[in-house]
């Protein structure tokens, strides 16, 4: 998800509501600026704030629900839509089953990078978001992942249980991305660059920004997706090392290093271009 949608920053929402001091706030983005953590884990690795009160803040800046999830019970239909495994790294919960195609979940983290995006292509539904604190979460997990029954049968915890249940949606995960990216890629147009010239030596900045911009938007997204693939990718080496004897891991990491190749070209050229507009206006306005 974006983490600018014109709305107030998280820093500013905790000062105006009294929860932060201006100092504080000001050591906590020096530190942010150092480490690349978020302003929230900073926050809360220092004891400045605790989760609950980063949740809150976080529900009233993206305007979301803040909840508990003590008396949720979810039914075995819903927790087997999201595997444990994915629950884990994107700190979410499924809570319920609202309509067909559409999921009511919690999560500790809405702002991470493509996380409802992988929700999204691995269930083939929409969702309902609201913010719960990590730990309470975690907890959910714990005591619906591992004892949650299903027609009888206990729902695999094992190991290499898994690790097998992480590849089959990261499986299902690449068939989606390289639709996404094929799709992305048809949809790129490279204005011819005499056109582009012609366009700044007549002044005609509004056109030649509007198209400058809808290339850096896709720049971000093919960026944001390119750091997603590189920590699938490392996270598929990690499973191949644990199951050496499983015979789909090698086959998807070949997957996934075709399509990061793709969209590492692609990107290039994006900026390539970006760059090249950028000099051709600047020696025009000289």
């Amino acid at each position: 998800m974006s983490e600018d949608w014109g709305r107030i920053r998280l820093g500013d929402l905790l000062v105006d509501d009294g929860i932060l001091t201006e100092d504080i706030l000001n050591q906590a983005l020096g530190e942010q600026k150092l480490t690349k953590m978020r302003l929230g884990e900073v926050l809360h690795k220092n004891d400045w704030l605790n989760e609950r009160q980063i949740a809150m803040a976080l529900s009233k800046q993206l305007k979301l629900p803040f909840i508990t999830l003590a008396d949720y019970k979810p039914s075995p239909e819903t927790i087997k839509l999201i595997p444990e495994s994915v629950a884990q790294r994107l700190k979410v919960f499924p809570l319920a089953i609202l309509e067909p195609g559409k999921i009511a979940i919690a999560m500790s983290d809405p702002l991470h990078e493509n996380a409802i995006d992988e929700l999204r292509m691995i269930t083939n539904a929409d969702f309902e978001i609201s913010i719960a604190t990590e730990s309470d979460v975690r907890r959910a997990q714990v005591r619906f992942y591992k004892v949650q029954v299903s027609d009888g049968q206990k729902i695999l915890n094992s190991d290499s249980e898994k690790l097998k249940q992480e590849l089959n949606a990261l499986e299902k995960y690449v068939s989606e991305v390289e639709k996404y990216v094929v799709f992305k890629e048809n949809k790129i147009t490279f204005e011819d660059p005499e056109k582009i010239s012609l366009q700044i030596s007549e002044g005609d900045d509004s056109k030649v920004d509007a198209y400058v911009d809808e290339l850096c938007n896709m720049m971000k997204d093919f960026g944001e997706m390119r750091a997603q693939l590189v920590r699938i990718s490392d996270r598929l080496e990690e499973i191949g090392q644990k199951l050496p004897n499983e015979p789909r891991v090698s086959p998807l990491a070949r997957r996934y290093a075709i399509i990061l190749a793709l969209l590492s070209s692609v990107y290039k050229h994006l900026s390539d271009y970006v760059i090249w507009t950028s000099e051709v206006r600047k020696t025009r306005s000289q």
